[in-house]
């Protein structure tokens, strides 16, 4: 699609007839707009879905000039029936920064400020004695899946995401080429945000990747390529994330470890949040300070901002109590062995 570059506040038929997805009049801004997002190397599954709601909100206004006012986007953002704090919070969210985007292009348009949102959610964290119970039922897995490429899989990428506070769409991508078993570290391609990043890990992770690598080769025929993917059946597919869950609370189970319930946990991504908060503790008795570390902690666990990542500070806090004299340096540990292996040690 060409660029836009029209300067009139009122836009021609021809140029809506450019939009394949939205018929409004912000149609072929909201086209050019998805397709930058993605050019930048984003996933705008969400945002794409808000503006196709403002899209046919505005359709059926009847609008005829492209100009956001103060007035159009104060009605879109008022609550509606039955409606979430957390939807509506997405729907401001996606209209503002269409916004910004038409505000670049020379189209004046107001900017809504977010709504304060305030989240209820608490992540679950893993005790030590419940991660121990974990990784013992995983290894238990053979008794009761003989022959299933479960029993080899399972536990080593349950540690993998304790040890390196991947996420699990993240570890199921990785390939063989990504892991590097001589130096210790792996690289996550295309993450959430559309970045790359390098995720180094301790030696008991790499000890226990090894074992998991040279068990899978006795059942990888023809052998596997550097471009397959690490995590795999025999035949060469990958488990999908509901594959993933379904294991995890039969594990869950075995190890003795309560679920309460679908979006009450505990979580596969749990494993992300108990990363971070066993990392700032640990770091926290090493008396190390959190203005030189959170920075560290955010880029190695793939966020954007700062503020995706201090809220750990407030659940570390709550997790181990004799912290809170201390909260003031709270810290990351993003390079020891935070990890029971397969041999169980506890580092």
């Amino acid at each position: 699609m060409s660029h836009l570059s029209i300067h009139s506040s009122t836009v021609r038929k021809e140029e809506i007839n450019m939009a394949s997805f939205y018929y409004s009049i912000y149609g072929p801004f909201i086209e050019q707009y998805v397709a930058m997002q993605i050019s930048l190397g984003y996933k705008p599954k969400e945002r794409v879905s808000v503006l196709a709601m403002f899209d046919k909100w505005i359709l059926e206004r009847d609008e005829e000039t492209v100009s956001l006012s103060k007035e159009l986007v104060e009605e879109w953002g008022v609550l509606r029936m039955n409606e979430s704090e957390i939807n509506r919070y997405k729907r401001i969210q996606g209209v503002r920064l269409f916004a910004s985007f038409l505000c670049k292009i020379g189209y004046p348009s107001h900017i809504a400020d977010l709504p304060r949102l305030r989240s209820t959610f608490t992540p679950y964290i893993f005790t030590d004695k419940q991660l121990s119970a974990f990784f013992s039922a995983c290894d238990r897995l053979d008794a009761f899946a003989p022959n299933h490429s479960a029993a080899i899989i399972m536990p080593a990428l349950f540690r993998l995401l304790y040890a390196t506070g991947l996420r699990i769409g993240e570890a199921l991508a990785l390939t063989c080429n990504e892991v590097n078993l001589k130096d210790n570290y792996l690289v996550v391609r295309n993450g959430k945000n559309g970045m790359d990043r390098a995720v180094p890990f301790p030696a008991g992770l790499a000890r226990v990747l090894s074992r998991y690598l040279a068990v899978r080769s006795t059942y990888s025929e023809p052998a596997y390529n550097p471009s397959d993917h690490f995590f795999s059946r025999p035949d060469g597919r990958i488990y999908t994330v509901p594959a993933i869950y379904r294991w995890f609370r039969k594990i869950l189970y075995r190890a003795g470890i309560s679920h309460g319930g679908i979006g009450i946990g505990p979580r596969i991504h749990d494993f992300r949040h108990t990363f971070a908060c066993h990392s700032l503790a640990q770091m926290t008795r090493s008396g190390l300070d959190l203005y030189y570390s959170l920075p560290i902690l955010s880029t190695y666990l793939g966020h954007r901002s700062l503020s995706a990542t201090d809220g750990y500070i407030r659940l570390t806090a709550q997790m181990y109590p004799d912290l809170t004299a201390r909260v003031e340096n709270l810290a990351p540990n993003l390079f020891s062995n935070l990890l029971n292996d397969t041999d169980h040690e506890t580092n």
